[in-house]
């Protein structure tokens, strides 16, 4: 996710900022990943509660996850 963790453009940081606050208003569920081993795990819960409970979910990939963008 932008914005996040290290993040090296200023473009970037409004969305970051927002992001959680916005999914929260909106009432959807997120799940924020910072380890790779946590990956398929989450992403196969999201997938279980977006398609068997009729819920939305999204996955958030952190920067600690993809690695920080310095530009």
């Amino acid at each position: 996710m932008r914005g996040d963790f290290g993040e090296g453009n200023p473009w970037q940081m409004p969305m970051g900022k927002s992001i959680v606050p916005v999914l929260e208003a909106c009432d959807v569920i997120y799940h924020k990943v910072e380890e790779p081993s946590d990956v398929l795990s989450t992403v196969t819960a999201a997938i279980t509660m977006s398609f068997q409970c009729n819920e939305s979910v999204f996955v958030l990939l952190s920067q600690k996850l993809l690695g920080a963008k310095k530009f």
